[in-house]
Formats: C-alpha cells, sequence, structure tokens
C-alpha cells in the first residue's frame, strides 16, 4: 500500500478534529482556516437538521466522516463520498454528546462507542457491501465481518458537507449551503476522498472514489466546481443501468474524472431507490467493471 505520509493524509485528519474541536467550544466555525465553512445558523445560507425553518443544523454534532483513521497497521479498502451524515438524532446533541469527548473526534468519536447506530449504519450500508463485493471478487482476501470493527477500519466514508440535513437530495437548503461552501466541500471533501483513494491497498479500487448519490445530483454538484472553481470533469462512461435476473431494484452508474485530479477516477453508484448500494450481483458487475 502506498505510503500515508508521502500524501501528507494527516492534514486531513489535523482538520477536521480542529473542527470538531471549535464546534464544540465555540458553536461556529466561520474563521477556521483555510477554506473555512460557513456557519449553518448564518441567516445568508441557512441549513437545517430537520427539514424545516428551523436552522438548528448547528446544534448536532458534525459528522465529517467515519471509518478509517489512517492506521498505519490497518489497510484501506474503499472510500466513499456521501451526501452527509443524515438527520441528527437526540445522541448527537451537544449537551448529550459533550461527555463523550476528550479533544478528538478520531479518538473520542468515531473509534470510541459513543454512537454505536452510526457505527453500525457505515459499517453494514457503507463498508460492507463494497468489502463483500471485492472478496467476491477476489480482489481482497482480509478477514472482517459484520461482527468485528475491523470491516469498518478498512473502509472510509466521507460527507460532501458535515451537518446533519434530512432529505440532503431535496432539500433547496442544503443545495443553497453546498454551493456557498463549494471551495470548503472540494478541498476538505473532494480532495480528502481522492487523495485517501491513492493508498487503497487492493488494485481494483485504488485511486477510485465512489459516490453514492445519483447522476442528477453528481452533475450538480460537478457544475458548482465548474462555475466557481474552473474544475472540469470529462467522462469514462456515461450512465448505465445494471439488471439482474429477478431483481427489481436495478443498479446505475456513470464514471468521470476532474481535470484538476486526472489520475483519480470517480464513479456514482445508486440503486433503483433508498440510500444503500444496488443488491450484491448488481454491485459485483459495477465494480468488476470499474
Amino acid at each position: 500500500m502506498p505510503h500515508f505520509k508521502k500524501y501528507n493524509l494527516t492534514k486531513y485528519y489535523n482538520y477536521w478534529d480542529d473542527f470538531v474541536d471549535l464546534w464544540f467550544k465555540k458553536s461556529h466555525i466561520s474563521n477556521l482556516t483555510p477554506y473555512p465553512w460557513t456557519n449553518p445558523s448564518d441567516k445568508k445560507c441557512p441549513i437545517s437538521n430537520n427539514n424545516t425553518t428551523i436552522n438548528d443544523s448547528i446544534n448536532y454534532l458534525p459528522e465529517p466522516w467515519w471509518g478509517y483513521d489512517g492506521s498505519v497497521d490497518v489497510e484501506l479498502h474503499s472510500v466513499v463520498i456521501n451526501f452527509n451524515p443524515g438527520q441528527g438524532g437526540k445522541a448527537q446533541l451537544k449537551n448529550i454528546i459533550k461527555g463523550e469527548y476528550h479533544g478528538s473526534y478520531a479518538r473520542d468519536i468515531v473509534n470510541n462507542s459513543a454512537l454505536p447506530a452510526t457505527r453500525s449504519w457505515h459499517l453494514n450500508r457503507r463498508a460492507l457491501p463494497i468489502l463483500d463485493s471485492l472478496n467476491r471478487l477476489k480482489y481482497i482476501h482480509t478477514p472482517y465481518g459484520a461482527h468485528n470493527i475491523y470491516g469498518l477500519q478498512n473502509h472510509l466514508s466521507i460527507e460532501l458537507i458535515p451537518w446533519h440535513t434530512a432529505k440532503a437530495s431535496s432539500n433547496k437548503e442544503y443545495w443553497n449551503y453546498l454551493e456557498k461552501n463549494i471551495e470548503a466541500v472540494y478541498h476538505h471533501s473532494i480532495c480528502f476522498a481522492a487523495d485517501m483513494s491513492r493508498i487503497i491497498a487492493n488494485n481494483k479500487l485504488r485511486n477510485v472514489v465512489i459516490l453514492r448519490m445519483n447522476g442528477t445530483c453528481t452533475n450538480r454538484i460537478i457544475n458548482y466546481l465548474d462555475r466557481y472553481l474552473g474544475i472540469k470533469k470529462y467522462n469514462i462512461q456515461p450512465v448505465t443501468n445494471v439488471k439482474n435476473k429477478g431483481i427489481n431494484n436495478d443498479g446505475n452508474y456513470f464514471i468521470f474524472k476532474l481535470d484538476s485530479m486526472p489520475d483519480i477516477k470517480f464513479v456514482s453508484i445508486w440503486p433503483k431507490a433508498n440510500n444503500d448500494f444496488p443488491p450484491a450481483a448488481t454491485l459485483d458487475k459495477i465494480i468488476k467493471s470499474l
């Protein structure tokens, strides 16, 4: 596996540790540099946790990433970008979660038992579908499993924005906030994912970033990158629908690159509905095609 320090990957983990630490201490992050995020409670560009006019996302623990923490003795096998951490609940409220936090998001939140439901979600709905597929296709042979945290440590989930938001893909507030913060999204989320993909241990997904979002939403993000940062994409493979006999929940995907990082392949994957990956047989076909 390519060396972790070669790509200065600690800068991303340090940035997000500082981000969450500032949230715990000050409830605002607008002075965090470089590429600061706007405050989600800012009336000019608010964002809410529950898809209402109550702009309360600032009250819920930001969760910028989950899974692989850069441990040198663990192999990274997959990197996925999600919209955001989804709707936050009582467990993420500051006055509830603060008792678990002692200065490090990575150590105290991700690698602790503070949010077992979140840990289980990323393991079972992000890490294991991909790891199981890689194993079925014989690209990896590492032991992992649903009852072993090791599987989650082999996977990295990165959020486009760290704030909890309900129904992001259809939420106008979400898209306004993402557009306003596209520079931060690019440098702290997309570049994070791309750089981490360079140290993936298996040959199939090294230099590959998976986007768990549909083509329409992916192209909307790409348009923001072009409009505000001058970053252009070029298609490797147009939208393809994978059908398997007897399976109604078909999988769609398309592959593209960005001219700012031509060595990285992005693949946007989505099933017919829901926030999961396509069924196993469909996901196998998609991953095998990369």
